[in-house]
């Protein structure tokens, strides 16, 4: 449950006590003039005791359930503030990441002069050469295992610590060649 929903069921578990509470305890004009001969009676006062007693009950119980989902909220909360600290390590640990990689291309640009003619083109490997090389990649080979154990592309990637494309992509490209 979110928290608006927790929300609206505490607020219908309180308006439905103020109401049992007024219903029992705040008896009309008119009521309280046609039910006094009755509270004189043994059995009328053992019955209200009896309704007392089943309210403060009910009273106890809705205390103990609030309490209750209030220390779930209370646990949810800073579960959820955990994994907001966690991302905003995560980010940045990338932005460190991300400005040492641009300072290490800004010195490497420095370092090199620039080709004076374009690089030609490397020659495309034959299919059977593509396929034999990645036989050979332990990578491969464990991405095509657990991925036959059944395990999804996200348990993959995190239990080999590959991205998530890296391992949509192995396991698109034997997808296709069967």
């Amino acid at each position: 449950m979110d928290g608006v929903q927790l929300f609206l069921l505490f607020s219908g578990i309180i308006g439905a006590g103020a109401a049992l509470f007024a219903a029992v305890f705040i008896p009309d004009e008119k009521q309280s003039v046609k039910i006094s001969p009755l509270l004189e009676t043994e059995g009328s006062i053992r019955a209200l005791s009896d309704a007392q007693d089943e309210a403060e009950k009910t009273i106890d119980d809705l205390s103990h359930f609030m309490q209750s989902a209030t220390k779930e909220i209370e646990d949810k909360y800073q579960e959820m503030l955990f994994m907001y600290n966690l991302i905003d390590e995560k980010r940045a640990e990338l932005a460190k990441l991300y400005m040492e990689e641009r300072s290490g291309e800004r010195r490497q640009k420095r370092a090199e002069p620039a080709p004076e003619a374009p690089l030609p083109p490397l020659p495309e490997k034959k299919r059977g050469e593509r396929e034999r090389a990645f036989a050979q990649d332990s990578k491969y080979n464990e991405v095509l295992k657990l991925h036959g154990e059944g395990l999804s592309v996200q348990e993959i990637s995190k239990k080999i610590n590959v991205g998530q494309g890296e391992v949509s992509l192995i396991v698109g490209m034997f997808a296709k060649q069967n």
